[in-house]
């Protein structure tokens, strides 16, 4: 299975609640490969170890003895320091010329959501339950980040985490046979665990992709309309703005 999981449905369990019998196919499965630490990939990770769970299952990471069911395993990949996904927002984040910036998300810091967190937190864990929270309805970017970090400690899917590894390549375990679907071949996922570190490679009976889609700006490669009216230096695209940048719009026509 590769199933892709968005940012969107992250906080909507009933998207994310995996039938007690999906880790029994043709073969049990006892692993699991989660690519992204944001809403998406904990809701994922906690839904996975919820199964595995059920069926008596007991992490290989843990040092408890085995349970009946045996022992499973999943890693949760995260390029960055720390969970939280586009929600772990990095002050020295900062744009460096028109048009490019080294900003992977479109996060600024003033930012608060555009939705009550009422109906953004997990089902299974009040918004209250936060020991920093504020009370508010409609929060700061850092509150929501502060919730995201509480879940994956409560729920107990941070043992699951690989932080600062990338994951470079995502294929099928094995030849390619004959282009129809096999149950019994895992999936390979090739990751490095920081710039410059050697590329390793390990199999899993399932992997979800749960990276989101903010990363990436999107550019015209005809930029003739903006270079007809504007000065091309004036040109960002909206995922290098940040409010300590203000002084830069100020006064002008945006």
């Amino acid at each position: 299975l590769l199933l892709v999981v968005t940012t969107v449905s992250a906080f909507h369990a009933p998207l994310l609640t995996l039938p007690h019998n999906m880790a029994l196919s043709a073969r049990k499965v006892t692993s699991v490969g989660i690519i992204g630490c944001g809403a998406a990939g904990l809701a994922t990770a906690k839904s996975f170890q919820d199964v595995f769970r059920l069926l008596n299952m007991t992490y290989v990471g843990d040092s408890s003895p085995e349970a009946t069911g045996g022992f499973y395993d999943m890693d949760v990949f995260e390029k960055e320091g720390s969970l939280g996904g586009v929600w772990d927002y990095n002050e020295r984040i900062e744009a460096k010329s028109a048009l490019s910036s080294t900003k992977s998300i479109p996060m600024y810091s003033s930012l608060r959501t555009n939705l009550p967190r009422e109906i953004m937190s997990y089902p299974s864990l009040p918004w209250s339950s936060l020991p920093t929270s504020s009370g508010a309805s409609y929060i700061t970017h850092s509150e929501v980040g502060d919730y995201l970090k509480h879940y994956g400690k409560v729920m107990g899917v941070r043992k699951y985490v690989r932080f600062n590894c990338e994951v470079r390549l995502v294929d099928w375990d094995g030849s390619e046979g004959n282009g129809e679907v096999n149950e019994e071949r895992k999936i390979k996922v090739t990751y490095a665990g920081g710039e410059g570190s050697a590329e390793t490679t390990k199999t899993y009976d399932h992997v979800i992709v749960c990276n989101g889609h903010y990363s990436l700006p999107s550019i015209p490669s005809n930029l003739r309309c903006i270079a007809d009216r504007f000065d091309p230096s004036n040109a960002f695209h909206s995922i290098s703005y940040d409010s300590g940048e203000r002084g830069r719009y100020e006064g002008k026509t945006v």
